[in-house]
């Protein structure tokens, strides 16, 4: 479940990076919406590279339990950083997304816990 969490941190943030190069390279403002869509992407992407990244080292019948726990500790990560530096997100808005976190990495869960060919 760790590296599944490191998995997606790491996509997030090499993705997060890259997308600040391209905003500060077309000369779009922080205010724009095009970089906050563009990060959201990034923050899913994450999500579910450490579900599937999790689910993929667990067995079959729990890989969906794995990656849903990974990629809610991964959103764990990132809320407590957002709110540390400030973020002004309501209770309710994190519930919400945490629970949009939880079904992403249980998507990429299932999605590696299916059968294959090895």
């Amino acid at each position: 479940m760790v590296i599944g969490a490191i998995a997606g941190l790491f996509v997030m943030v090499v993705s997060g990076l890259i997308v600040f190069v391209v905003v500060a390279l077309l000369g779009a403002s922080q205010n724009d919406l095009a970089p906050l869509i563009a990060l959201t992407v990034a923050l899913f992407a994450g999500q579910f590279l450490a579900g599937y990244a999790s689910g993929r080292f667990a067995a079959s019948y729990s890989s969906a339990f794995h990656g849903s726990l990974a990629s809610l500790l991964l959103y764990g990560v990132v809320a407590t950083l957002s709110l540390a530096a400030g973020s002004p997100a309501a209770a309710f808005t994190l519930v919400v997304f945490a629970f949009v976190a939880l079904v992403i990495g249980m998507a990429g869960g299932v999605l590696a816990g299916r059968p294959h060919d090895e």
